[in-house]
């Protein structure tokens, strides 16, 4: 009974052990691609502003996530010294915790400007 027992708690042991790797390894591979752009790149304003912006060349873009329609969500990440002027953006429920507002991004001469 006692051998059982050992066999057992080896056998529980072992499977904690690899499911904590595996965990660790998809963790260490699922990290985001990261990308460098080579141009500045335009980026679309807000609903209802007719203007563009310009994102710098040399601005690293994280990738987040693809669309079957063939678009791909990126993040940019940048410093402010202090808190910008603006408003709060409350969550709501209906926004299950997280609240995501894309804006495109376009190369310079792309035909979809």
């Amino acid at each position: 009974m006692g051998r059982l027992f050992r066999r057992g708690c080896f056998a529980l042991l072992f499977t904690a052990f690899g499911a904590g790797l595996g965990v660790g390894v998809e963790h260490y591979l699922d990290r985001p691609d990261m990308l460098k752009t080579r141009q500045a790149l335009i980026i679309e304003g807000p609903t209802g502003d007719d203007r563009t912006y310009q994102l710098p060349a040399g601005t690293v873009l994280y990738f987040d996530r693809a669309f079957a329609e063939g678009h791909v969500l990126y993040h940019a990440y940048f410093y402010y010294h202090g808190e910008p002027e603006g408003d709060r953006v409350l969550l709501e429920p209906k926004h299950k915790g997280s609240l995501t507002v894309p804006t495109w991004l376009y190369a310079p001469g792309d035909p979809a400007l």
